[in-house]
């Protein structure tokens, strides 16, 4: 009898340790979960996607010139600069993500496998900056950008014809030759040809928005 008052006293021991043990994780479960946080994490990452989205298809300058905010900056980026509050790159994102979240730009160079950070908004706007003091809080996220720039402009060759009709082109000025300058005949052929490829560099831009 003895027996048996034991083994049902150590039974509901051992079921009572376990079902506190499961309170305990699932309480540790619950606190640690981001799922209170599901909504700022979406909209971080919306932000991201739709500001890499905006200075790629949003163009600057007129002409023969204009380019799109990305790629009026991607050769400083290629090379490892960095980006500043003027650029149009910047000034879209500011107009995108706005507080309580901020933003970095890092760029990775494929040729030398590493990361560098090109922008923070929370340190390079300044203290008057919208985005100043702004510091990780509960959510973060991120989108890449496939960035493709020449290291080194590629250099058209100079035409031998020379004439009013095809107005040859001027490597040394990347100009086509003007028509009062038009006077060799196009039985001129040149030595050999001055063209050069060029460096085509790839790398990945990463937005990161936090909050």
């Amino acid at each position: 009898m003895r027996r048996r008052k034991g083994f049902v006293f150590s039974l509901d021991a051992f079921v009572a340790f376990s079902l506190i043990l499961i309170s305990i994780q699932t309480m540790v479960l619950i606190s640690a979960s981001p799922a209170g946080y599901w909504k700022a994490l979406l909209q971080a990452q919306l932000l991201a996607k739709d500001t890499l989205n905006d200075i790629t298809t949003t163009m600057v300058g007129t002409g023969p010139a204009a380019t799109s905010a990305l790629g009026a900056s991607s050769g400083r980026i290629a090379a490892g600069g960095s980006l500043y509050p003027s650029d149009a790159i910047i000034q879209i994102s500011d107009k995108i993500i706005h507080k309580p979240y901020s933003y970095s730009y890092s760029y990775y160079d494929m040729n030398t496998d590493k990361w560098t950070l090109v922008y923070n908004a929370s340190k390079d706007e300044g203290p008057d900056g919208p985005h100043a003091n702004i510091t990780f809080k509960r959510v973060e996220a991120s989108a890449q950008k496939l960035v493709l720039d020449y290291a080194s402009m590629p250099i058209r060759p100079e035409s031998p014809y020379c004439n009013v009709y095809c107005k040859g082109w001027l490597g040394t000025t990347y100009d086509d030759t003007p028509s009062e300058s038009c006077i060799q005949t196009p039985c001129d052929a040149m030595p050999k040809s001055t063209y050069q490829p060029g460096n085509l560099t790839f790398g990945l831009l990463r937005l990161t928005v936090w909050g």
